[in-house]
């Protein structure tokens, strides 16, 4: 059991940072001005996505219950990238 916990937490670290990426690229997707640049923006969402899916699934096989968001840390980093855009703009 010990063992099985264990990896539930590494795989849910895992999925956290999954979901970082997804959401981080979701939010250059949405202020990207160029059309190439949104497209590479969401298709990278969406292998994070998948991922994260991919990862859950294990979690949940080996008796865990799977993250379903992104970390603190990653939610510090978005928040504080909308303060500087507000600030000092953004550009692609």
């Amino acid at each position: 059991m010990k063992v099985q916990y264990t990896l539930a937490n590494l795989i849910n670290d895992l999925i956290e940072t999954s979901k970082d990426g997804e959401l981080g690229f979701q939010a250059c997707a949405a202020n990207a001005g160029s059309p190439k640049l949104k497209r590479v923006f969401y298709r990278r969402a969406g292998d994070c996505a998948m991922a994260a899916g991919e990862l859950q699934e294990l979690v949940a096989a080996h008796g865990g219950v799977p993250e379903r968001d992104g970390s603190a840390t990653g939610a510090v980093r978005r928040f504080w990238v909308k303060i500087r855009d507000a600030l000092i703009g953004s550009s692609d």
